[in-house]
C-alpha cells in the first residue's frame, strides 16, 4: 500500500513513485498502470519515477484522485499525508 500525495507536475495522467518501488513492482518509467480506488473505481495512469521521493508514497494528480474517489488529509500527529 502506498500513501497518496499531491503531484508537482502539470501532467494529469502521470503518477510518480520512487525508483526502488518501481523496480520492486517490476515496472519501467512510462508503463501504463491500472489504479483501483474506493467503490470499484478504476483509472489508468502512466507511471514515472523520482529517486529522491519516499518509497512508501505515490504522487497523484487531482484528476486521478477524483476518479478514484481519494482525498488527501494531513495528519499533524504523524506528519504524513493520507
Amino acid at each position: 500500500m502506498l500513501l497518496a500525495d499531491e503531484i508537482s507536475h502539470d501532467d494529469e495522467s502521470l503518477v510518480i513513485i520512487s525508483g526502488s518501488k518501481l523496480s520492486q513492482l517490476g515496472l519501467f518509467g512510462g508503463d501504463t498502470v491500472l489504479l483501483s480506488g474506493k467503490k470499484r473505481k478504476d483509472t489508468i495512469a502512466i507511471v514515472g519515477s523520482d529517486d529522491e521521493y519516499s518509497e512508501n508514497k505515490i504522487q497523484l494528480s487531482k484528476m486521478i484522485r477524483s476518479n478514484l474517489r481519494l482525498t488527501i488529509i494531513y495528519n499533524p500527529r504523524h506528519n504524513n499525508l493520507f
